[in-house]
């Protein structure tokens, strides 16, 4: 019926039709998010659905600690000391990348790009150089997934896509539910 309506408007282009057409588009608009029931006003946001190869007690797929850590997240190349400790090292299922960690004395969590030797620095806002990294798991060619523990009994899970460049999640979790 409203595509009938419309060509009927289109096809008079009376004005009186043609003043109405912004309010027919609106109400045509309303009409088709209701029908597919969708609420223009409360759309959720898109999340990521990782699984969680540390076995968490808690879901860490929610971004918990914010946009910012994602806006402000970068990649940094670096030069390494030869002898400095690359802990907790993993390679990719293709043998592109390489993830470590290290603290000397501050801590960080590094990737190896093993094609061509460089060597880049993951920054984040809740990254805390006083803790190490652990647990550093490939969930694909490009997705690395990691803990740092903030304090004896909380950390954050985190996990970048080393291919776009971005922390894509970012948790808080506990060791144990209260």
């Amino acid at each position: 019926m409203i595509n009938h309506l419309l060509r009927y408007v289109l096809k008079k282009r009376s004005l009186i039709c043609l003043g109405l057409l912004p309010l027919f588009v609106l109400v045509c608009l309303l009409n088709a998010c209701t029908a597919t029931n969708l609420d223009v006003r409360t759309q959720p946001s898109p999340t990521i659905k990782l699984i969680d190869p540390h076995y968490h007690v808690t879901d860490v797929n929610g971004n918990a600690l914010g946009s910012q850590n994602a806006r402000d997240f970068k990649l940094v190349r670096v030069q390494l000391d030869p002898k400095f400790p690359r802990e907790n090292s993993v390679i990719n299922q293709p043998s592109s990348f390489r993830a470590f960690s290290g603290c000397n004395p501050n801590c960080g969590i590094y990737l190896e790009n093993l094609k061509t030797n460089e060597i880049y620095q993951f920054y984040a806002p809740s990254f805390l150089s006083s803790r190490p990294f652990q647990d550093l798991v490939w969930l694909s060619d490009h997705i690395i997934i990691f803990d740092q523990w903030t304090q004896p009994h909380h950390g954050v899970h985190f996990a970048i896509n080393v291919r776009e460049g971005k922390l894509i999640l970012a948790s808080p979790f506990p060791d144990k539910l209260p």
